[in-house]
This record gives structure tokens, sequence and C-alpha cells, in this order.
């Protein structure tokens, strides 16, 4: 059965793949077409009829299906709840609607560079990104918005930068995090530091090998709380109570994988910056934030769940420069077969280990399943209603 999950998500990458290489090939300056109108209904179409897909599917489902309000501060999140279930319409239109959110932001952030494009749909289920946006929905569609909104930044356009993190905040709070970033200078490049960025991440993932978590677990839980993670510190801290840490200190194919797709865009930092920094006008922007967020993720996932959570605000910049990465090595002129392969297996060994853990599984939530197929699950959740 492994094999045929692995099958089902290498389907969606060559799917919205050949939707994309059509957009490059009709559409090389960017202007959107019907190819990439397809992509984008494509993604969303997948999440929307998902069952169990994505750590926090159920919650949403339920939430959906319930009309579930617990802050009053995010106005959006609220709205499309709210209206969904004022309409009776089933909770595949809620996860639909929050699906071509990300993805249209996604597509909009990189669309004149449809070269990305073409190989991010193979990165995307590759490795862990599709699982954080269709588990981590609301903090991932507001990831999606600031992934687009990092223009500002390089534009240096102040008032734009503050009302797309204010739009983030009114889905998920916690994106006034994000605020301070503007400081940061498209100018300003890591990517030709490749000895240095080297010794730092290294430093960050023996640091954050040391098995800590139950130490920073109660500063974790009051942090989280403090910047609108309140539902999910309190899992966290029962997942804590029943003594459930092992996940957090296991290094296994996955986090090799994770730790491998790091160090590639690392060592190619500088061949990127020679070939795309005059090519990608936020360039710089987004190599910095994806290798900040290489070297954050692994000083921290051994301290707390809640300390990743801020983390994945940043993940996405390093999925588009893994993304541009496996263009260049396989796709454009200059491509490599033996790196590109090697990059390729290095991303895909994140999705091929977690269907071969999640097989046989009874509780799993990595296996791609859609909702008219498990009906009987669906009634047994919403027999108990949200607390």
């Amino acid at each position: 059965m492994a094999i045929f999950d692995i099958a089902i998500y290498a389907f969606f990458a060559w799917a919205m793949h050949r939707l994309a290489k059509r957009f490059a090939t009709n559409s090389p300056d960017g202007t959107w077409n019907d190819n990439l109108t397809g992509f984008v209904a494509f993604f969303s179409v997948v999440c929307a009829i998902r069952f169990n897909v994505g750590v926090d599917c159920l919650s949403y489902i339920k939430i959906f299906h319930e009309n579930w309000i617990t802050e009053d501060r995010v106005l959006i999140w609220n709205g499309i709840v709210s209206a969904l279930h004022a309409l009776g319409l089933h909770y595949a239109f809620g996860l639909g609607i929050m699906a071509f959110i990300q993805i249209l932001f996604i597509t909009l952030a990189v669309r004149r560079t449809p070269y990305v494009l073409l190989a991010l749909p193979i990165v995307l289920f590759g490795n862990r990104y599709f699982m954080d946006l269709t588990g981590a929905v609301r903090q991932m569609t507001a990831a999606c918005i600031f992934l687009w909104g990092s223009k500002f930044i390089a534009e240096r356009k102040l008032l734009p930068y503050v009302a797309v993190v204010w739009a983030c905040s009114l889905i998920h709070f916690s994106s006034w995090i994000l605020l301070p970033l503007y400081l940061l200078r498209n100018s300003f490049t890591l990517a030709d530091k490749r000895k240095w960025m080297l010794v730092v991440f290294a430093c960050c993932f023996v640091a954050g090998q040391t098995p800590s978590f139950q130490r920073y677990a109660n500063d974790a839980a009051a942090f989280a709380t403090m910047i609108g993670y309140e539902g999910y510190a309190q899992r966290v801290s029962n997942f804590l109570e029943e003594g459930q840490t092992a996940e957090a200190l296991t290094f296994g194919p996955m986090m090799l994988s994770y730790l491998l797709v790091a160090v590639f865009s690392i060592c190619y930092g500088p061949t990127l910056k020679k070939r795309y920094e005059d090519k990608i006008p936020c360039f710089n922007i987004w190599y910095n934030l994806g290798y900040f967020y290489a070297c954050a993720y692994f000083l921290v996932c051994n301290v707390s769940h809640l300390f990743i959570r801020p983390v994945q605000y940043l993940e996405l910049f390093q999925m588009v420069v893994v993304s541009l990465l496996l263009y260049d090595l396989g796709f454009s002129r200059h491509r490599r077969q033996l790196p590109f392969l090697a990059l390729l297996f290095s991303i895909w060994l994140n999705t091929s280990w977690e269907m071969i853990k999640a097989s046989g599984s009874e509780n799993e939530h990595s296996t791609y399943k859609v909702f008219f197929m498990h009906l009987d699950q669906e009634k047994q959740l919403f027999s108990h209603p949200v607390h």
C-alpha cells in the first residue's frame, strides 16, 4: 500500500508540473492564463475533498461543520467559517477555500518566474510542505500571503507590508511576529557566504539535538499563548503530560530529508545567486529567509513543538529556493543529472518514508483520503461536538 500512497502524491506533483510547464511555455513573462487557473484549481480541489490529511485536518473539519468560533480578533477566519455555516455548505468548501487562498498567493508570488513554478509541485508534494499546508491550515494560509507580501520588503514599501501582516493577523493572530522582518534589506545576501552558512547551520543542528524538550516546555507554552497559539499550546501540554516526547527527539529518514534539502540549498547558494539574483527581484529576501528557517527549525525542533509553529512562517521561502535549485539542476540549460537525482531523492525521502510509516496505521493523517470514502469515520467524528 505504501507504494500506492506514494504514487498518489507523485501523480499530484506530475499533474501540477504539467500545468506549470504549459504555463511557462505559453506565458514566459508570467501573464496569467488558463493553465495557471488549472494549476490553482487542481490543488484547491485536491485539498477540498480530503479527509484526515494533515495533522489538524479533523479539527478544521469539525470547526467548519459546527461553526466553532474562538477568537474575535481573527475576523477573516471567523467570517469564512460563519459564512459557510450560514449558507449550509459542506465542510469541503471550507477546506477548499483555504487551499485556494494558499495556492493562489504561492502562485502570485512566483508566477513572474515560471521556471520556479515548474519545479514547485515536485518540492511541494515531495517534502513536508504539503502536510504543513493541510495541517496548520490557518497559520500556513497566513504564511502563503506573507510569501507574496515579502515583495514589499524588497521594494521598501512599509504601508503595504504592514497591511499584509495585518491581513494575515486576521487569519492567525501570531502573524504580527512577522512585522520586524521589514528591517531586512534585499541588498544583504547570504547566498555567497557558503562556508559561514554551513558553520552556523551545523551549530544550530548540533545545539538542537540536545534533549531539552521538557526543560523548556512550560516557557514554550507561555510564549505560544501570548502570540496566539492558545489551543495548540493546550494540545501540546496534553501531549507532554502523556509522556509522548519521543517524536521530537527522533532523527530518522524524514529529519534526514530536511537536513539534506537544507544542505543542498546552502551548498548551491553561490550558484543560485550568480544565475538568478538579477532575474528575481526578491531573490535575496527569499534565500535569506529560507536559510533562517532551516537554522531555526533545527535549533528549536527538540525544544518544543510550540517553537516550531512560529518558525513555520518562513518554511515556504525554503520551498521556493529548493524549487529554484531543482529547476536549475534538472530543467535548465545548466542541468546536472547526478546532483539533480540526489536532490530529488532527498526531497522525496520525506513523503516516501511518511507513507511507509503510515501504512497499516489506523489513526495516521498522512496518506491521501477523500471524505466520501470515509463517511463512517465522518459520522463518528461529528458525534463528538467541538469544545
